[in-house]
């Protein structure tokens, strides 16, 4: 961007604008006289109250200028002039934090970081100067590692008069990062700045700031109420000293910046596992790299550290030159059954340290710790002598002359346990291989068998405590040598999964909020679907774990963000625009439970709408029969029947209630005409009518008592029955129940008249009467009432032709109904397959088999060519969310399975290119994280010997093994632990345990016998 053209400077020519504030404009500019870069920082005066900002303008200035310091942006020159006001500043083209957060830091950067900014805050605290709004965007870089705290316009001078200035009746920060007491617009002092650092250290270690809203004011009253969050486990150590920073109170703070220093510094050097992730350089001293994590090193910190803490050197071994090396340092305690013989051991290659949880009780003094050494010497050459073993092996306890010799070692292992040196790594001297020695030794001994339950105590005891603080690869060295101790101890097997569990479950958990953050920049651009959509980066996210609250959360923001427009048309009623836009998404969200649940709801409704147009059309010929009188007749018209098939339809659909009172009203004023015009038989039997619609309705019973008093005896039998066949045709009892269907009841009319015409054309209309309301049954999809109807009526009429055809029909449409619920039954099994997270196998394959055998039966059966897409893009999801080429092999097989039923689907083609594409870009992602993570694994063995095996102790899995396995060997391997079986011809197989960290080096080294048992007896002088 270029400069305005008419700002000019005297004495510097600018170059182009870096920024623009409030207050003012920053310009990159060359200082002629000295030909340097600088940042022009020029104020503008088209603002309001132009005075008071010139004095903070220069306010700012003068307080940079008198902070001379490495992490402070140093000022050159200020000018208050008629035309221009300016600060003429160091140029930084580092960028600023707030830049580098976002593409990411390493804990060693954060550390460092902060360690540098909190020197700087403290070297302008000793000068009156608190910064107050200290934030990302305010630290830049001079160069790669050097912060540089810039942005002072709001600085407070610790005297009366400068304060004045910044009392403008406004807060003054930025809310993310502002202390309790400057929302509360109290005095502030280095506490403040402190708190600032403390909410920018969470931030730097987490992603995200420890207080949040949905507003400013809400982030105000967070830190004013909300206490501070916890940090996530893998960053425990910082928590004590997070919480002091943190602290509402300020008296509960540090005194000062140097204090936080100190205690952060404290908390570096007692972490050895803290120490080995700050990556620190093993080639510097202690001094060197405290340095580089910008920490100030006193005399005696440097001297207290000869050593890099944490981390022992490991040299680089070029593969060429390990083959050449030879043993020549004297041994100590044999390792892994180094040196039967008088064989010198190789030396052991120091790895990096892992902590161990239980350290000695009292530091152990360089003159308590020499007679210690001193006996380790005198038993290295006891122990050089383990061909003794060949003599001693077939007895039961020990040779009287080696149990001085094996109590020694066993004394040495007891200090060991004590002191937690129990494995290599980190400890060269270490329990386990005393251990292991003895074993050798005195197998059969007593004493060397309690040590084993001792230490497999203390192993166990460890690699738990190690699991709880996720340390996960000194809780695998633990369990390996716990394991080794007691292969068949079931504690320890569980303990092996405890640890695979809970590792797998941190790198799911940071895996997660990668795909997450992933997703929600894919939804924010708007790639909702597709290969790398958030959609399928949900998928992939689940797949982990689908439960997580984050993960369930942004599944429903995604969905609410594609579902609801169709949502909202299914408020409006707006069905096709609904089932239209649910159908645009099938082929991304077919298999998803939303998309089908909103499915099932559009269906429901059209259901619904399509059974409330039947019925309100079946109203509307009821109101129209009962206008024309039609209410009891005749057959297959009337009111009574219409109000019948709409019940049959719906008991409870709205209007269903008003349309049987207006019934009911027109029968009562029907029979009340009928009586008065003595037609007591009819009106009888419009009141039964009534009576069948409302059993309780005090008219129609007194209507019926009325009618039967006008008949004599016979006559009101004969209405009473005839009333009651009638109606019982109109409710299709025409068979049944027994003595109130329609056909005893007229045969009951016939008993007392035998010349009953209404009695006899009713039964002579009984099969015709059954077929109607069987064929009325059959179209409402009544299909048990028409088959129940059905063999009545044939039981009834076994020579009527018609009802055997119709009783055909019921059997032919009730066995497609039980085909089609069948066939439906496993669509939607099918479907299910198809939408479970994670998508079975077995269950998949099952799901194919079903689906082949519907097409098979129907070809062009839509459902089940829906469903075998589903499938298809079930397992082609699965892929395109596979974290490894195994997994990938598992959905590829599937599809392998899928081809074998449908190889002429056109689909097929295309989704095994996709599968290809998945394929190549999990081999790119391998290799990537390999090339990150892999360092060389150097196995050597004294004299020589042959590799058995090399795993991995926390995935289990076996490392590939060339097919000349003999040493030296040089394995190119992911970081992690790693448990190596060596064997030799003439010896026992030695198990060691190697730590190989990221773009590192580690030798694992074991020692075999070269001399004889006479040869080593001779050099003893025995």
């Amino acid at each position: 961007m270029s400069p305005s053209p008419h700002v000019n400077i005297p004495g510097y020519e600018l170059v182009r604008e870096l920024g623009v504030g409030g207050m003012a404009v920053v310009y990159l500019a060359i200082q002629t006289s000295l030909d340097r870069k600088v940042a022009l920082k020029v104020m503008r005066r088209n603002i309001e109250d132009v005075d008071k900002f010139e004095r903070r303008f220069l306010m700012e200035g003068r307080t940079l200028a008198k902070l001379p310091h490495r992490n402070i942006v140093a000022v050159y020159d200020i000018v208050k002039g008629d035309a221009s006001t300016y600060i003429a500043m160091e140029y930084l083209d580092g960028g600023t934090l707030h830049d580098r957060m976002r593409d990411g830091l390493s804990l060693a950067e954060a550390v460092a970081i902060v360690v540098q900014i909190a020197g700087a805050l403290q070297f302008a605290h000793d000068h009156g100067v608190i910064h107050r709004d200290l934030k990302p965007s305010n630290i830049m870089f001079r160069d790669e590692s050097t912060p540089v705290l810039t942005d002072f316009g709001i600085a407070k001078q610790q005297d009366a008069q400068q304060t004045r200035l910044t009392q403008t009746g406004m807060l003054v920060g930025t809310p993310t990062y502002m202390s309790p007491e400057q929302i509360n617009a109290l005095e502030v002092d280095g506490r403040s700045d402190l708190y600032s650092l403390g909410v920018m250290f969470y931030e730097l270690l987490t992603g995200n700031a420890p207080f949040a809203g949905d507003t400013p004011i809400a982030v105000l009253m967070a830190h004013l109420t909300t206490p501070a969050p916890m940090l996530p486990p893998a960053f425990g150590e910082f928590q004590p000293v997070l919480d002091r920073m943190l602290a509402k109170n300020r008296d509960d703070r540090f005194l000062n910046l140097k204090e936080f220093t100190k205690a952060l510094k404290a908390v570096v050097i007692a972490n050895e596992t803290l120490w080995a992730r700050l990556q620190a350089d093993p080639n510097q001293s202690s001094s060197e790299q405290l340095r580089a994590l910008g920490f100030s090193i006193s005399s005696q910190t440097a001297g207290d550290l000869q050593q890099p803490i944490g981390v022992r050197r490991t040299g680089q071994v070029n593969p060429q030159s390990a083959r050449l090396a030879t043993p020549t340092a004297p041994t100590q305690i044999p390792q892994s059954g180094a040196a039967r013989t008088g064989e010198r051991s190789a030396p052991r290659i120091p790895a990096p340290v892992i902590a161990t949880p239980e350290p000695p009780p009292e530091p152990v003094t360089p003159r308590s710790r020499a007679p210690l050494w001193a006996g380790l010497g005198v038993l290295a050459a006891i122990i050089i002598g383990v061909g003794l073993w060949f003599g001693l092996r077939d007895k039961e306890d020990i040779d009287p002359r080696d149990k001085s010799r094996v109590d020694a070692i066993l004394q040495v292992l007891d200090s060991q346990i004590k002191e937690g040196r129990l494995t290599p790594p980190p400890f060269d001297d270490n329990a386990w291989d005393t251990y292991r020695a003895a074993l050798e030794l005195a197998p059969r001994y007593a004493e060397t068998e309690k040590r084993k339950q001792v230490l497999l105590s203390a192993l166990v005891q460890a690699s738990r405590a190690a699991l709880k603080r996720e340390d996960f690869s000194s809780a695998s060295i633990l369990q390996n040598a716990a394991k080794d101790v007691a292969p068949d101890d079931a504690e320890v097997s569980a303990l092996q999964q405890a640890i695979a569990d809970a590792q797998a479950a941190r790198d799911n958990a940071a895996e997660i909020q990668r795909l997450l953050a992933e997703a929600e920049r894919a939804l924010g651009s708007g790639q909702a679907f597709g290969a790398n959509g958030a959609y399928a980066l949900l998928t992939s996210a689940e797949r982990l774990a689908p439960k997580q609250a984050e993960v369930v959360t942004f599944r429903r923001k995604l969905l609410d963000s594609v579902l609801n427009p169709i949502r909202q048309s299914l408020l409006g009623d707006d069905l096709p625009a609904a089932e239209s836009g649910l159908q645009a998404l099938a082929n991304d969200l077919g298999n998803d439970p939303d998309w089908r649940s909103l499915q099932s709801e559009i269906t429901a409704r059209k259901t619904q709408r399509e059974l409330d147009g039947r019925i309100n059309q079946i109203y509307t010929k009821l109101e129209a029969q009962i206008r024309a009188g039609k209410l009891l007749e005749p057959a297959g018209d009337s009111a009574a029947e219409s109000l019948s098939a709409a019940e049959a339809l719906s008991k409870t659909h709205p209007g269903l209630a008003q349309r049987r009172n207006d019934l009911i009203t027109a029968l009562l004023l029907a029979a009340r005409k009928d009586l008065s015009s003595n037609h007591a038989a009819s009106a009888l039997r419009i009141a039964k009518a009534v009576i069948d619609l409302d059993a309780n309705n005090a008219d129609a019973k007194r209507l019926m008592t009325d009618a039967e008093g006008q008949l004599g005896e016979t006559e009101r039998k004969i209405a009473q029955a005839l009333a009651g066949a009638q109606n019982a045709v109109l409710r299709s009892d025409l068979y049944a129940p027994a003595g109130q269907n329609a056909k005893e009841l007229a045969e009951q009319v016939l008993k007392l008249d035998s010349q009953n015409e209404q009695a006899r054309k009713l039964l002579s209309d009984l099969p015709g009467t059954a077929a109607a309301k069987i064929t009325e049954f059959i179209d409402s999809g009544e299909l048990d009432a028409a088959k129940a109807l059905a063999d009545q009526a044939r039981q009834a009429h076994p020579a009527d032709q018609g009802l055997a055809k119709l009783a055909l029909d019921v059997a032919t449409e009730i066995n497609a109904r039980s085909v089609a619920e069948a066939r439906g039954k496993q669509v939607e099994s099918i479907f299910a397959v198809a939408a479970a997270r994670p998508l079975a196998p077995q269950d998949f394959s099952k799901a194919l088999d079903t689906t082949a055998t519907l097409l098979r039966a129907n070809a062009r059966d839509v459902d089940a060519l829906t469903a075998r897409k589903r499938l298809l893009d079930a397992v082609l999801g699965a892929a395109q969310s596979s974290a490894s080429l195994s997994e990938l092999a598992v959905f590829e097989k599937l599809l392998g399975q899928y081809a074998e039923r449908f190889s002429t689907d056109p689909s097929l083609p295309g989704v095994r290119t996709q599968f290809a594409d998945v394929a190549t870009r999990l081999r790119d992602d391998e290799a990537r994280r390999l090339a990150e993570s892999a360092g060389r694994l150097v196995l050597l063995a004294a004299p020589w010997g042959e590799v058995d095996s090399v795993t991995n102790t926390t995935t289990s899995q076996a490392v590939t093994l060339p097919a000349d396995r003999s040493t030296p060997l040089v394995l190119t391997v992911p970081a992690g632990v790693y448990r190596v079986i060596f064997k030799h011809p003439n010896a026992r197989a030695v198990t060691q345990l190697g730590e190989l960290k990221p773009k590192s080096e580690v030798q694992v080294v074991a020692s075999f016998p070269s001399l004889s048992k006479e040869e080593y007896l001779r050099r003893a002088g025995l």
